[in-house]
């Protein structure tokens, strides 16, 4: 018994190391990107300056720089994703009690102003009772998922808050394409983007599912990733709430 007990101590503390490793990684890795962007960002504004119409009648010297201006912007947002990420591991919760009236409005309020054009139908089964939570996280995990469902819907998409014994389930579905056996295999996974993607934004890096993911879990919960029976994407959030 006292070797297993000890092997569990060292593998503990191998996970404790190699957190560690990880999270100083990430911040150096952020550090060390942002000093030759910011070089290269001035250089790239210098040339832009400098351009005439007489020295590129075509246009096409500043489309290039344009293009190169526009990658570092890329990569500037990707450094900051990797600060946000070490962050984000050593992140605790603060708990506080909310009512769930305050709950549904803030949910609701998220959803009116992330999905466009009012194509968003709220139900909410919650009682009225005061939650225990951490509201500023949940609110992160909650726009995260409804940004996600904004990106997919085609005509509605269907948010509903309801308790089930000491979780809080909040479920987004919207009726877009829903997820492949790739999305729902990778897509709380950091920095995975899904096929369907590709084309996406500069500030899109795959992020939001992954975040929401490890919010969850220190909620006290965790996401689940389905396919609703209008075919369209179904994400479960369900964190601890007493």
């Amino acid at each position: 018994r006292k070797k297993q007990e000890q092997s569990i101590l060292e593998l503990l503390e191998r996970v404790r190391r190699a957190n560690s490793a990880k999270s100083e990684f990430l911040s150096h890795m952020s550090h060390d990107l942002r000093t030759p962007l910011t070089v290269m960002r001035g250089h790239t504004d210098m040339l832009l300056s400098t351009i005439t119409e007489d020295t590129d009648p075509s246009g096409e010297m500043a489309n290039s720089i344009h293009a190169i201006s526009n990658q570092i912007t890329r990569l500037g947002a990707f450094a900051d994703t990797m600060g946000s990420l070490q962050r984000l591991e050593d992140y605790e919760p603060c708990l506080k009690h909310i009512p769930s009236a305050v709950l549904t409005e803030m949910v609701s309020q998220a959803a009116i102003a992330l999905i466009p054009n009012g194509q968003i139908e709220i139900h909410s089964e919650l009682k009225e009772q005061d939650f225990l939570l951490d509201k500023e996280a949940l609110a992160q995990i909650c726009e995260n998922i409804l940004s996600n469902a904004a990106r997919y819907v085609k005509e509605v998409v269907t948010l509903t808050l309801e308790q089930k014994q000491e979780y809080l389930i909040i479920t987004v579905e919207d009726d877009g394409t829903g997820f492949t056996k790739k999305d729902l295999a990778n897509a709380s996974l950091a920095y995975y983007r899904g096929e369907k993607t590709q084309t996406d934004a500069v500030s899109h890096f795959g992020l939001g599912l992954y975040i929401s993911s490890i919010l969850a879990e220190k909620l006290g919960g965790g996401l689940q990733l389905s396919n609703g029976a209008s075919g369209g994407a179904k994400i479960q959030i369900k964190v601890r709430c007493i």
